[in-house]
């Protein structure tokens, strides 16, 4: 019928992130994460204002922290099959009925 082939279109067009991808993600920010405070420690540079040199890469590791997570969460919350905030349940059910 012309409802399955549209729904089978619908499905084929919305694939989901292969698990191999969130696993890369998670190695790249071990990665970053694991290399930013060596690479902040290792430079001694001296700023002319008031902030010491090691208030910038703290909050250049806090930003990166902060971008790290958000991302993993965003892409966590796209892949929740039902539920969240990403999810078209509510409109589905309207447009049903």
């Amino acid at each position: 019928s012309l409802r399955q082939a549209r729904s089978a279109r619908l499905g084929a067009l919305q694939r989901k992130v292969p698990p191999v991808h969130i696993m890369l993600l998670w190695i790249l920010s071990f990665f970053i994460l694991g290399a930013f405070p060596l690479f902040g420690a290792a430079s001694s540079s001296s700023l002319s204002s008031g902030l010491s040199w090691k208030s910038v890469p703290a909050l250049l590791f806090g930003i990166i922290t902060f971008a790290d997570v958000l991302t993993k969460r965003l892409v966590g919350e796209l892949l929740q099959p039902v539920g969240g905030a990403y999810n078209v349940d509510e409109v589905l059910n309207v447009m049903v009925r």
